[in-house]
């Protein structure tokens, strides 16, 4: 008979830091400590066992948390990290993040800990945390939730090598077979598992992430001889022989020239050919001002989120929902998206009023037009109805239900 707790043991080694997953963490905490005691295991600059408002922190020491002192060292130590990180995620199966599963189970300080707790949620990626949370669940009796923000298997983020391809499969349906719950966060994901796994389908739950309460109160008040602009954040990649930067940029300068805008910032870690590329783009526009200032904090990243005119973002996935499309949405202005047909951002898009849904590799001009359009007009503050799936009471609701 399993002990009854009122615990909650939660796993994403990267909750400290700024991954973007780790908003979806602390959304989960905010939620489920109305209801039951959270222990949080990550990683961070040294091993700690902290009690908190909502129950206790848990980490391990993990190098990259230091703060490292000196130039020439921290670059040496970033450059041989690393190389030491390419070659770990590519040899080790799923990922990198075995040895951290292996650092935790030998710690016996945090034995205690997880004995209170009769349910355990792991947060992927990385995916190697499902690996742990099945040690656990097996070793501590417990409830499991397996919570996949992306996919494992469909849409992954890592190569795997050809040799571990089928290790890596049985791995991810294991986890699936053994967790009590799977929480996906689009449709799109559910319904790649559910044709994968058709036994499944009953334990899917399908959770969708929720706007940052904190920025929803922003962009309300129209801000006065302020220079207009347009704010992209994130970075870019590259499919098939042409960069994403192509894709999004040359159409959006073209429309760009009949509009009174004539700016647009980069938010974000651009490597060396985007910046290359946007350069370029620059002399071939001087009228047209393109700023990248690079990675920035959360707060500096609100204050854009307020000032800017109107958003675009890219992606290349089918299932997956960008986090800094609801970073958008939070501002309840214009939002122009290029994505492939049919997918998650692409339907989703559609079913919000000031949001402009484009073909990745062949944008409509017209959409685009019509994007600036709204941008240059007063835009109604939409209803809320259109949102229902992204509010955060909406978010809390759906989680507890699962206790």
């Amino acid at each position: 008979m399993r002990k009854k707790s009122s615990f909650i043991l939660m796993i994403y080694p990267e909750a400290l830091t700024r991954n973007p997953g780790s908003a979806r963490i602390h959304r989960m905490i905010r939620s489920l400590s109305s209801q039951k005691k959270i222990i949080l295991l990550t990683k961070g600059p040294k091993k700690e066992i902290k009690k908190t408002t909502w129950g206790f922190l848990l980490t391990t020491e993990h190098s990259s948390s230091k703060e490292n002192h000196g130039k020439n060292k921290k670059t040496i130590k970033q450059f041989f990290k690393s190389i030491k990180s390419k070659i770990a995620n590519t040899l080790l199966c799923p990922d990198a993040g075995v040895w951290w599963t292996q650092k935790v189970l030998a710690e016996e300080s945090f034995s205690f800990y997880f004995s209170l707790c009769d349910i355990v949620i792991s947060s992927s990626p990385p995916n190697s945390v499902h690996l742990l949370a099945l040690k656990l669940k097996k070793r501590y009796f417990l409830t499991w939730f397996m919570d996949m923000r992306d996919g494992w298997i469909d849409e992954p983020l890592k190569k795997t090598l050809f040799f571990l391809k089928p290790l890596e499969k049985k791995q991810e349906a294991l986890c699936l077979r053994e967790c009590d719950k799977i929480i996906a966060n689009t449709n799109h994901w559910a319904a790649h598992l559910a044709k994968r796994f058709p036994s499944l389908k009953d334990k899917i739950k399908i959770i969708y992430n929720s706007i940052e309460t904190h920025l929803s109160s922003l962009c309300e008040v129209e801000k006065k001889h302020q220079e207009k602009f347009l704010l992209h954040s994130g970075s870019f990649r590259v499919s098939d022989e042409r960069r994403e930067l192509q894709y999004v940029l040359r159409p959006l300068l073209e429309a760009l020239k009949k509009t009174s805008l004539r700016k647009i910032v980069f938010i974000g870690k651009l490597n060396d050919t985007d910046k290359k590329e946007l350069f370029s783009y620059q002399k071939n526009s001087p009228a047209i001002t393109l700023e990248a200032p690079g990675e920035v904090s959360k707060e500096t990243m609100a204050k854009y989120l307020e000032e800017a005119s109107g958003f675009f973002l890219s992606s290349h996935s089918y299932s997956a929902l960008p986090s800094k499309f609801l970073d958008y949405l939070s501002t309840h202005k214009a939002v122009l998206c290029f994505c492939e047909k049919g997918s998650s951002l692409d339907e989703i898009s559609r079913k919000i009023s000031s949001c402009f849904s484009v073909d990745l590799k062949n944008p409509s001009t017209e959409i685009i037009q019509l994007f600036f359009k709204t941008i240059e007009t007063p835009i109604p503050k939409r209803q809320e109805k259109e949102l229902i799936f992204f509010r955060e009471t909406t978010f809390k609701k759906e989680l507890l239900s699962l206790l």
